[in-house]
């Protein structure tokens, strides 16, 4: 009750919650999906000319490293809508769960890569706002998808108890 009045949305039930936290987080993950394995050209233009030069020359990246990764993120998309619609509250926690860890290592990437560089943005991407808003959607990511996993906890003792009372 008090995350809802905290958040001034209409009532509505732990599990309506938590499954547009996935739905929402579906939407993100096809839309990061499409960048990368549909379209890998968007991608590498976040890369400075020297970065994007070398990543060309190689075609590890452009063949199969960024088309993979943006199967992944349709992977994890799929998933997640597939979870908002069916999954019960136990494994959309868990599902949330995945997907808390998953992001959480996504900023220790980018902090990993922060340090590698000096403590500076990389100078192989193409501007600061390509390393930061990254690590800016990553965290609003993790917050949502960590207030989620908190919910449908929340929604399985709710269901653990109603089961119980039936017994």
């Amino acid at each position: 009750f008090w995350l809802r009045s905290l958040c001034l949305v209409p009532p509505m039930s732990s599990q309506m919650f938590v499954s547009a936290v996935l739905f929402f987080g579906a939407l993100g993950s096809f839309m990061q999906g499409h960048a990368t394995w549909i379209n890998p050209e968007m991608a590498l233009q976040t890369l400075s000319y020297s970065g994007r030069a070398a990543v060309e020359v190689s075609e590890a990246a452009t063949m199969a490293l960024l088309p993979h990764l943006g199967c992944l993120h349709v992977v994890a998309g799929a998933l997640q809508a597939i979870g908002a619609v069916t999954f019960r509250p136990r494994e959309q926690a868990l599902l949330l769960l995945v997907m808390s860890i998953y992001t959480a290592s996504g900023i220790w990437h980018h902090w990993e890569m922060y340090k590698l560089a000096g403590m500076q943005v990389p100078g192989w991407l193409a501007s600061a706002g390509e390393f930061y808003m990254p690590i800016k959607v990553m965290i609003a990511s993790s917050v949502i998808n960590v207030v989620g996993l908190i919910v449908a906890v929340f929604a399985v003792r709710e269901e653990m108890s109603s089961k119980a009372k039936k017994h």
